[in-house]
């Protein structure tokens, strides 16, 4: 189970940094360097927090509509794969849920016949030692 929770995060992670590499290229094709690595996770220092803050109003300026709506569409592929995912490992999950059950049920059907063979079996014993318990005494 580990092992498949893994793999989202995984995929999770390449799709960031495609994410990032995608954003990093708009950007440079349009003259705008990113201040710092788009791969790295660590928060900017206060001197890159200069130059972003310097770097925004001429990122603002240069982002179009249609950069918006090509990201905008590019989560929303993102995430109906994501959320695909989620629904086949969740319907393998009631799958098994389902043969647990099954099998549940047929070992509790398959104890109760048991159980009331056993139990029969004691009861003829009981009765015929009764019975020599009566003709003793």
């Amino acid at each position: 189970m580990r092992r498949k929770s893994q793999k989202p995060a995984t995929a999770q992670r390449k799709n960031n940094q495609d994410i990032s590499q995608m954003l990093a290229s708009t950007s440079r094709a349009r003259g705008i360097t990113p201040p710092w690595p788009m791969t790295t996770r660590e928060p900017p220092t206060e001197e890159t927090s200069k130059e972003v803050a310097t770097a925004l109003p001429r990122a603002e300026a240069l982002v179009t509509k249609q950069d918006i709506h090509d990201l905008l569409e590019h989560f929303q592929y993102m995430f109906a794969a994501e959320l695909n995912m989620v629904k086949t490992e969740v319907q393998a999950m009631i799958d098994r849920l389902q043969a647990i059950e099954e099998y549940v049920h047929e070992v509790k059907q398959g104890m109760t016949t048991q159980s009331m063979q056993q139990l029969q079996k004691l009861h003829s014993q009981f009765a015929i030692r009764m019975e020599a318990l009566e003709d003793k005494g």
